[in-house]
């Protein structure tokens, strides 16, 4: 009697190799996609398999006996399950609290496949042998091919797409972003507008969108009225790819007049400053 994690190729293949397929691949496409946005292998095997993973746990979960549907039904339900789960799971994660983001998105992907392939394979099991759906390798392929020697290249050919995920640049180009935001965590908050021996609290974020670790020199200075520039903090940000880094800010101004509070970032293979921002305030 077959066990949940038995394989058993060629023709009449009816062991459990789809459920452990889609166990296997849902995780570690999530993951790459994660750890890998725009990673051109990614995108390509992961957006069939954003749709066809779901969609097709989901059909051996609701029909897992042999004679209820048709090879063409079975493909038709596949592609529709996995549509409408792909098109309304972004939607009802726009409208909660957990809101719609690459994390929560694969994660509920993940979850959904996850629960309908062990539910569906604790279905299939409760059916008997002769009256159980699965997959027949044997009769889909033309005569004269070995199931065998395929799944060996099939094996290979995982190995290889590792392979190119791990080396394969992004299809995106490569940016830093650099900005300001204000004590409430707000990009748009800030008071320009404060007294004498006041003080001004910023947070300054650097996000790297970059596939290789980036060493950069973030530099703060103050300039007042009068032409004098007093340098707040010049220190080192190691960036690994896909990271941030953030460090509090807190002006303290003892003078009136108009300050100009400026950071640059300025990667350590060049002299020029690779982004600048300036922040204008008038003290009273």
């Amino acid at each position: 009697m077959p066990t949940l994690l038995s394989l058993r190729w060629g023709k009449g293949w009816s062991g459990w190799g789809d459920i452990f397929l889609c166990a296997f691949l849902t995780p570690v496409l999530a993951i790459s996609a994660l750890s890998r946005p725009g990673n051109l292998v990614v995108v390509i095997l992961g957006v069939p398999a954003y749709v066809l993973l779901p969609g097709y746990s989901a059909m051996v979960f609701l029909w897992p006996k042999r004679e209820v549907l048709s090879p063409v039904e079975r493909v038709s339900w596949v592609l529709g399950i996995g549509f409408a789960i792909g098109m309304l799971l972004p939607l009802v994660l726009a409208l909660s609290l957990v809101g719609l983001n690459p994390a929560s998105l694969l994660g509920c992907w993940l979850v959904i496949t996850a629960v309908t392939s062990g539910v569906g394979a604790i279905r299939r099991r409760m059916v008997p042998t002769g009256l159980r759906w699965t997959p027949d390798l044997g009769a889909i392929l033309p005569a004269g091919i070995p199931v065998r020697e395929l799944s060996v290249v099939a094996v290979a050919f995982l190995v290889v797409v590792a392979f190119l995920v791990v080396r394969f640049q992004s299809i995106r180009e490569p940016y830093t972003e650099f900005y300001i935001l204000d004590e409430t965590s707000r990009i748009d908050g800030f008071d320009t507008n404060i007294s004498r021996f006041g003080s001004v609290n910023l947070t300054l974020v650097v996000v790297s969108h970059r596939e290789s670790p980036a060493r950069y020199s973030v530099i703060g200075r103050s300039l007042n009225s009068t032409g004098s520039v007093l340098t707040l903090f010049d220190e080192e940000a190691e960036l690994r790819p896909q990271s941030d880094w953030s460090r509090p800010v807190v002006v303290h101004f003892n003078e009136s007049g108009i300050h100009r509070i400026t950071f640059d970032l300025v990667p350590l293979d060049s002299a020029g400053p690779d982004r600048s921002l300036a922040l204008w305030v008038r003290v009273a």
